[in-house]
């Protein structure tokens, strides 16, 4: 999923004015009235309402930059993911193949992630249907608009940090790739292993 500045084509310091600029322009071609795409004329529409508006762009450009790599993210992932599998097959007294262990958990977690990305794809769909639908013609704020942005913004976040985690869980299955577990007969020996686990909402 792009970003709001590369959806409208603009830098990350561009002012309010560049932005409505490049709104304009990306909105005459991809306007469904003028034959354009209804999906990337949504995507520039919810880019504009969010980056010109001051607090909503502050936050936008938060979450991004606090927003972690993929590559860091793998990693993570197959730490945390290896040693829960080590506590929990060495409190067993089982001695198995702890990489193979690994890569089938690291495939059940992109799987379930993906089941999400999915869903929660369906709901945004919904969203913006009814932004689309709503109406207001009246002189006050239209606050309905904004509730049903920020849902949007939500819900779209939601999805960037499952695609990522997604993507991370491929990127470790694909580390993983580099090592190999030697199974034989030796006793299951008890040890703790330390680590730094990481936030999975």
């Amino acid at each position: 999923m792009k970003s709001h500045y590369k959806n409208l084509g603009v830098s990350e310091d561009a002012s309010k004015e560049e932005i409505t600029k490049a709104y304009k322009q990306k909105a005459k071609i991809h306007h469904p009235d003028k034959g354009g795409d209804e999906e990337k004329f949504k995507e520039v529409a919810l880019a504009h309402r969010i980056l010109i508006d001051d607090v909503e762009r502050d936050r936008y450009d938060r979450d991004e930059r606090e927003r972690p790599s993929v590559q860091r993210l793998s990693v993570e992932l197959i730490i945390r993911t290896f040693t829960n599998i080590i506590k929990d097959e060495l409190k067993e007294e089982r001695h198995n193949d702890f990489i193979a262990s690994t890569d089938d958990a690291l495939e059940a977690y992109a799987a379930e992630r993906q089941e999400l990305v999915d869903a929660r794809g369906a709901a945004l769909s919904k969203l913006e249907e009814t932004l689309d639908r709503l109406t207001h013609d009246g002189t006050n704020h239209d606050f309905l608009s904004d509730v049903l942005t920020d849902e949007i913004i939500i819900v779209k976040n939601l999805i960037l940090k499952d695609e990522d985690r997604v993507a991370s869980a491929t990127l470790a299955q694909e580390i993983l790739k580099e090592y190999g577990y030697e199974i034989d007969s030796m006793p299951a020996q008890s040890f703790t292993v330390s680590i730094t686990t990481i936030e999975d909402d």
